[in-house]
């Protein structure tokens, strides 16, 4: 085989980069059994010749580097999150969506009362992004329902203008709304609407391999009670503040999966500090480097195509 050939079956192996774990299985599963035997013998045999290459070469992880998210790893964040949710949510016992939540006077507040009131923040957020999903969900089916009565409303372009909704808009409630129907437990997954609909396909991908998982998303609701009944006066509400000349998440990521972003970067920054580099001074000895350049000199071709 060419010099040429081997570079360019290289470039293609490297472009595999771009695509998710999940989009690459699906690929995968595609091929006859044949191709999928074939693939899996070139790939072994790949990996059983780079485990000898010598890396001494490779550049260090660097903190910048382990910043950077992939969507892979968005991906894996989603799945576990929804894991982790279900596993908490099979019971009998009602369901209680709640906002409550106190504004103190920290300066004044002991460390028990801000534990307190931040476990409630934290529980009111979940319960307002509930109650926001479910307020979606039944706009989607409303418009779903209204898209095709024509013979009822009249021209649904022409309803839609009398509600003051983009026809588009309304097509992605109604997007969502189907989805939740089909996997009515997604709502308590502590995920937003954005990233739902952003790795819907993928995440379809995943659920018709992992049918466990599927079948958990598909299981009706229970019994669901929203409380929200709280009054503040006017001095408890924001005010009186200066606005700020330098942002604390000037370089931040705003996108729709900036809270799974924030989770995994803070993450990858923890495994940076505690990374601990090897001196520079550290050369191979004359045994290892021998050995490597005769395992690498063996390298040909034919030995990784088979």
């Amino acid at each position: 085989m060419t010099s040429q050939s081997s570079l360019n079956i290289s470039k293609r192996l490297e472009a595999l980069r771009s695509y998710t774990g999940m989009e690459i299985l699906a690929v995968i599963t595609r091929l006859s059994t044949e191709d999928q035997q074939n693939l899996h013998g070139i790939t072994a045999k790949l990996i059983k010749v780079l485990a000898n290459v010598d890396t001494m070469k490779v550049p260090r992880p660097s903190k910048k580097k382990l910043s950077t998210v992939t969507n892979q790893q968005k991906f894996d964040k989603i799945i576990a999150k929804i894991e982790e949710r279900l596993s908490g949510y099979e019971s009998d016992f009602r369901d209680d969506w709640k906002i409550e939540f106190n504004i103190l006077d920290y300066d004044n507040a002991n460390e028990e009362q801000i534990r307190t009131n931040h476990n409630a923040l934290m529980s009111s957020v979940a319960g307002t992004n509930h109650i926001k999903l479910l307020i979606c969900v039944e706009r989607g089916r409303m418009y779903d329902h209204l898209k095709y009565s024509e013979e009822r409303f009249g021209s649904w372009e022409q309803f839609c203008k009398s509600l003051k909704v983009c026809r588009k808009t309304a097509d992605r409630y109604i997007d969502f709304s189907k989805i939740i129907h089909a996997y009515p437990r997604l709502l308590i997954c502590d995920l937003g609407l954005e990233t739902i609909m952003v790795h819907y396909k993928e995440l379809q991908l995943y659920l018709n391999i992992h049918h466990d998982l599927a079948d958990k998303l598909q299981q009706p609701l229970r019994g669901t009670q929203i409380k929200a009944e709280m009054m503040f006066t006017s001095s408890k509400l924001p005010r009186g503040g200066t606005p700020p000349e330098k942002l604390l998440s000037e370089s931040a990521d705003w996108d729709t999966d900036w809270p799974i972003v924030d989770e995994l970067t803070e993450d990858n920054e923890t495994e940076f500090e505690q990374y601990q580099e090897p001196a520079d001074d550290i050369e191979p000895d004359s045994d290892h480097r021998q050995e490597s350049e005769g395992n690498n000199s063996e390298i040909g071709n034919d030995d990784v195509l088979g």
